[in-house]
């Protein structure tokens, strides 16, 4: 079992908003201009260097969310009436349910979705 790691969208905002944590995985451009993922050990990426995004795990991204800038990301189950809809999950950001609540078919699909919103609230 391995963790999940961010999506390229996810980390492109992480870094513009200061994530600089090393990480195993990276996005690096290629000179034809196109950006490609590689596992290569750790690698610190930080808003100075234009050829490199850091690729953290949601775990990682979700800590560094929640202990420097106090957004708080978590995932729920779909409840209604007393039981659990199996398969279904929504996110919360800083407990507060976002107004468009969508269902997601996982809980590692809804968490994406719930760190780019919350990488969305801090203002630089």
């Amino acid at each position: 079992m391995n963790e999940q790691l961010i999506e390229f969208e996810t980390a492109k905002l992480a870094k513009e908003k200061g994530f600089n944590i090393p990480c195993d995985g990276r996005w690096w451009i290629e000179p034809a201009s196109s950006w490609k993922f590689s596992k290569q050990g750790a690698v610190k990426c930080n808003n100075s260097s234009d050829d490199s995004i850091a690729r953290p795990t949601q775990s990682l991204l979700q800590k560094w969310l929640r202990e420097v800038h106090n957004i708080d990301v978590y995932v729920q189950p779909v409840r209604f009436t007393g039981y659990i809809e199996i398969g279904y999950y929504t996110y919360s950001v800083m407990g507060e349910i976002p107004v468009k609540n969508y269902r997601y078919n996982s809980w590692e699909e809804a968490l994406e979705v719930g760190l780019l919103e919350g990488l969305k609230l801090i203002e630089l």
